[in-house]
């Protein structure tokens, strides 16, 4: 849920998501700390998932998460597997959350794009982060954006 929350990524992404480089991996780079979310070998669709320079809260549970292991460094993973589908576990989650059975993890890019507008995000640079073009971020988020206009050029640093 972290890693959605603080990329914005689609949840596709975040399956993929990986400490190792390789064929189908989006890969985590530690050491320069950004997060190439299209797979190595993925062709482009208009869906982009551009590379992104990870926040630091984000990168202070990846060193963590990292130092533990994982079977083969994929970074979502039970009983040191893969994980292929996280939405029951995500649904069943919610569930005991009070918040609703409804809810996907899709709703996780929504929350990063609201919190990076409230916080006062640039519009372009907000739209660039999610991979959307600054029209798309007008149409669904529009009404987060402070006077439309007068939006600042703050980052998006979300307190951990």
């Amino acid at each position: 849920m972290l890693l959605g929350l603080y990329t914005g990524s689609r949840h596709g992404t975040l399956l993929t998501a990986s400490f190792k480089k390789g064929p189908g991996r989006s890969y985590i780079d530690m050491k320069h700390g950004l997060f190439y979310r299209k797979p190595e070998g993925k062709t482009a669709t208009n869906k982009r998932q551009e590379t992104i320079q990870i926040p630091e809260g984000l990168m202070r549970h990846l060193r963590a998460w990292e130092k533990q292991g994982t079977a083969d460094g994929w970074l979502i993973e039970w009983n040191r597997k893969r994980v292929a589908s996280v939405r029951k576990g995500f649904e069943k989650a919610a569930e005991k959350a009070g918040i609703g059975r409804n809810v996907t993890p899709h709703i996780l890019r929504h929350t990063c794009a609201t919190w990076m507008l409230q916080a006062g995000g640039d519009e372009y640079a907000v739209a660039g982060y999610l991979s959307m073009t600054v029209e798309m971020l007008r149409e669904v988020y529009g009404h987060y954006v402070q006077n439309h206009v007068g939006a600042t050029s703050k980052g998006f640093k979300p307190k951990t």
